[in-house]
């Protein structure tokens, strides 16, 4: 018998192979094995030639004059061809004409994607017959107001989608820290809000509370704020895909963009729900590999997810590329300047003036003041890294040897493999 129990984990666009001592390891947990699906194409048409509680697609096009399909970004995992392909046929047989249909890229808060990005994602032939526009959630221009909800709070969303007479929501539905699960709705808000609308779902407070977090529906203000949101802009359908661990689609959900997308959400929590019988001493997380792991900022999202099974006072050690570095440099600025991170969260919550990239800053604070994060990223220079922070490593053996170190020769370790799309706990 081998002394290591050899771990594969996803790695940029590699895999990271990692030994940890067989008298160490504890408990690696993967989500519910699927086969993909092999007829994509097939599979898309019945979902969508069968919606859940709604009209068909090609129904609720007739006699509309345009279409605006949200897409998400660079940043999430999505079989877009497959979803877009169908989608587009349906709205040109409707009598939509391609100039009269808008592909708006849910971008959040994050960079807009580039021209070779989207390429990539949906096709030279998509990119070259379709206008394809980034959403700019810092642009007050074409942030329009729609409605407030029921605290009086205004809501401003894009408006190529706000003013489109069919509105469609494109994604893929998988677990999400704070939503309960991403995907749907989602698309919406942060997807394509104005910055302030974004705040009513990222602020501190909401992000504090105990019910805000991934793969939890029931008594989850962040969900329930999403919900408002939609319910005032009024989204008309919904495609979206539940992924498995290779990233391969399953499953797709089309219909109502609330109704569709909670049977989703359902269905896969039973597939990404893992169950840790103990914490652990170390936690070893990947970020998903490309794209989910190109900068430290989609990285943090994995801390959490590393601190629901570690021991307080243990380790978690994050293995992410990084390749595009840290992030932008707003997000960047939001870093150093928590030099002093308690200080930080005392000004945060106390202010009522919100930045972009500070709830990253609260995620961070959650994971530290349980574990020390250990860092594995040869993207990030050394100059850039944030060692006031995050302890850095030069590989995850080194991280798994200082581990040993502090919790003792009976250190227990478990692994997350593909932390950004399952739901751990321990029960």
């Amino acid at each position: 018998m081998e002394k290591d129990i050899k771990v594969i984990l996803p790695y940029g666009k590699k895999r990271l192979n990692i030994n940890i001592p067989r008298d160490n390891f504890f408990e690696s947990l993967i989500m519910k094995e699927e086969e993909p699906v092999v007829d994509v194409d097939k599979v898309v048409a019945r979902s969508l030639e069968s919606p859940i509680e709604s009209l068909r697609l090609e129904e609720l096009a007739r006699g509309k004059k345009d279409a605006c399909i949200i897409i998400f970004d660079i940043t999430r995992n999505v079989p877009h061809k497959e979803i877009l392909r169908p989608i587009l046929k349906i709205l040109g047989d409707s009598g939509i004409k391609k100039e009269d249909i808008k592909i708006l890229v849910a971008t959040g808060t994050h960079r807009p994607d580039t021209r070779e990005e989207l390429i990539g994602m949906v096709s030279q032939e998509i990119v070259d017959s379709y206008k394809i526009i980034n959403h700019d959630c810092m642009d007050e221009e074409v942030n329009i107001p729609i409605g407030k909800t029921k605290d009086g709070e205004e809501v401003r969303i894009n408006s190529h989608f706000a003013r489109a007479d069919l509105k469609i929501l494109t994604g893929t539905i998988e677990p999400h820290l704070w939503a309960g699960f991403g995907g749907g709705i989602k698309g919406i808000c942060p997807g394509v809000a104005y910055f302030d609308t974004i705040m009513l779902t990222h602020n501190p407070h909401m992000l504090a509370d105990t019910h805000t977090e991934s793969g939890r529906i029931a008594g989850n203000r962040f969900h329930d704020k999403l919900i408002e949101i939609a319910s005032l802009v009024k989204p008309d359908f919904m495609c979206n895909a539940v992924l498995n661990m290779a990233k391969k689609p399953i499953a797709f959900f089309s219909g109502h963009p609330v109704k569709a997308y909670l049977a989703g959400a359902e269905y896969c929590g039973k597939l990404t729900t893992l169950k840790y019988s103990d914490y652990a001493d170390t936690v070893i997380v990947s970020a998903g590999g490309y794209p989910l792991d190109l900068t430290l900022y989609q990285s943090i999202k994995v801390m959490v997810q590393g601190h629901k099974i570690v021991k307080p006072g243990g380790t978690i050690i994050v293995c992410s590329e990084c390749h595009e570095g840290i992030g932008d440099e707003i997000f960047k600025k939001q870093l150093f300047d928590a030099s002093d991170i308690d200080r930080y969260m005392e000004r945060l919550f106390m202010s009522r003036e919100y930045n972009k990239d500070q709830w990253m800053i609260q995620d961070i604070h959650k994971a530290i003041k349980r574990a020390e994060v250990m860092l594995f990223c040869e993207g990030i220079e050394d100059k850039d890294f944030p060692h006031h922070l995050f302890t850095r490593i030069k590989s995850p053996g080194e991280g798994i040897e200082m581990g040993i170190k502090k919790a003792g020769g009976d250190c227990r370790i478990s692994v997350i493999k593909d932390a950004p799309y399952v739901i751990p706990k321990v029960i």
